[in-house]
């Protein structure tokens, strides 16, 4: 029975510690977005549509070479 008693102990101490694991000990308002939802899906497009760009330019100038010419 005190095997038992001991085994429930530590598996409390071990779930009280993965709780303080999980709580946060500082403020996490500096890492928040400062940006509306619309501000930041804007700028993620305009990476994308850079993304794009600069894929489509690289294809183009190895055009040649694909073509053997």
């Amino acid at each position: 029975m005190a095997e038992k008693k001991k085994l429930i102990k530590n598996r409390m101490l071990l779930a009280a510690g993965s709780v303080m694991e999980v709580w946060p000990d500082s403020d996490y308002a500096e890492y928040m977005p400062q940006q509306s939802t619309e501000q930041r899906l804007d700028e993620h497009w305009r990476h994308v549509g850079q993304y794009l760009s600069t894929a489509m330019k690289r294809y183009r100038s190895q055009e040649p070479a694909r073509n053997g010419n």
